[in-house]
């Protein structure tokens, strides 16, 4: 599978310390191919393969670094979406 890129919303990021925290403890993950942190929106941008790492594991891990990720729920609405064969 190839890779996919999430945006995580973070509590707790206030200086270039813990970005620098943040961005290494993820590309450290096996699976991470790049991780970068907006001090300004809290958020951190991660590409990432899904069959080597859950993004459950990711939020896991920044909770444990301290930086919870805040959780959000989009609903979509998807119209003309039909049967392939």
């Amino acid at each position: 599978m190839s890779s996919v890129e999430t945006i995580l919303k973070l509590s707790g990021v206030s200086c270039a310390g813990c970005v620098a925290k943040v961005e290494k403890a993820l590309g450290a993950l096996e699976g991470v191919e790049s991780a970068a942190v907006n001090l300004a929106t809290g958020e951190a941008s991660v590409r990432f393969k899904p069959d080597t790492i859950a993004l459950s594991e990711l939020a896991e891990t920044l909770d444990r670094l301290g930086y919870p990720v805040e959780l959000r729920s989009e609903v979509l609405q998807l119209e003309g979406i039909h049967c392939a064969s």
